[in-house]
């Protein structure tokens, strides 16, 4: 029972990260590009990689730095370390946004790209003045503004001010109902621990999708199995994790969560093989520490202490770099294997 509390508590704050990555560029995800229908990993992380490719190649085509190629490219370096979990893309992102202010005349810059990418970081206390900034801009658009009050919503959730959020998010569905709206919504909803009306909202988002939309898809069955681990109904949590994986064929995330369920259910060895493969896709040390969890409850201690070292050391390497998006990612190692040496 509590390796079932641990992992369902690790699963809680999954949700909680993944909707402050999707929530920040949520307006633009879908109406901008929606993938065509059967698209795979594979080939998103191909497209993501051509986009910031271009975006390079524009830059250094220019004679002088444009601050608005530069915010481009940064958007694109975001786009591909949310689909990939590659933190030297947030790196990328956070230099080429920094040459875009400095290149910038004064009173302009990119304060709406710049609160987008603070808020992914998790750097929260620095997104209203930027959202503040962007709103004293000549001639928004109604797209731009709804954005900004969105976004300024989804500080408001991390700063612990729910009622204001959901007043906001249930506003916002009122007067348009879409996928973003409805997303949005949902979040809020299970991040103040309504979980079954959060999944009739996940649900309703997804219907109100286009069928091509299939990674939005998968992300909504990604976010209804989050919900289902933490009501403890495994076989659910599991079932919505498979979807994901069918409707965004060779997505990490969704193998890695299949892998924590199947952990749940005591099947470590098929886990095992899922978290190594999703390991060497992706670096992360979480999933180091998912290796070490298991394999000290097997009681294979020594194995168990390498993977903590190794996990131990790419979470301080974060923490150094980002210590405000890292520290979430960190604190269950903390909690389980102790201090990271140079880190929190």
């Amino acid at each position: 029972m509590a390796r079932i509390s641990q992992q369902v508590s690790m699963g809680l704050a999954a949700v909680l990260v993944l909707l402050a990555v999707r929530l920040a560029f949520a307006p633009r995800d879908v109406a901008s590009s929606a993938p065509a229908e059967g698209v795979t990993y594979a080939s998103a992380v191909a497209d993501a990689g051509a986009q910031v490719a271009a975006a390079h190649e524009r830059l250094a085509h220019l004679k002088t730095d444009s601050w608005m190629e530069l915010e481009r490219a940064a958007n694109a370096h975001m786009t591909r370390g949310r689909l990939c979990d590659n933190w030297s893309d947030y790196a990328a992102a956070d230099s080429l946004m920094a040459r875009a202010f400095d290149m910038a005349p004064e009173g302009t810059g990119p304060f709406l790209g710049r609160a987008r990418l603070n808020f992914t970081m998790h750097r929260f206390d620095k997104v209203e003045s930027d959202l503040a900034r962007a709103q004293s801009q000549m001639l928004l658009s109604p797209r731009t503004q709804s954005e900004i009050a969105a976004l300024r919503a989804d500080a408001a959730l991390e700063r612990g001010e729910k009622e204001a959020a959901l007043a906001h998010y249930r506003s916002a569905v009122e007067a348009e109902h879409n996928f973003d709206n409805l997303a949005r919504l949902a979040g809020g909803l299970a991040k103040t621990g309504s979980l079954e009306a959060a999944d009739r909202t996940f649900t309703e988002a997804a219907a109100a999708l286009p069928r091509s939309a299939t990674r939005e898809r998968a992300w909504v069955s990604l976010q209804r199995g989050l919900l289902a681990l933490e009501a403890h109904d495994l076989d659910r949590a599991l079932g919505h994790y498979r979807d994901a994986k069918r409707q965004f064929p060779g997505w990490w995330l969704a193998d890695e969560h299949i892998a924590e369920a199947l952990t749940l259910q005591g099947h470590d060895d098929e886990a095992l093989a899922i978290y190594r493969d999703v390991l060497a896709r992706t670096g992360d040390p979480e999933f180091m520490d998912a290796l070490a969890r298991i394999y000290r409850h097997r009681g294979d201690e020594a194995t168990a202490s390498r993977w903590i070292a190794l996990a131990r050391a790419g979470h301080a390497k974060r923490l150094a770099r980002f210590p405000e998006a890292a520290a979430g990612h960190a604190k269950q190692h903390i909690k389980d294997f102790g201090p990271i040496t140079g880190g929190a």
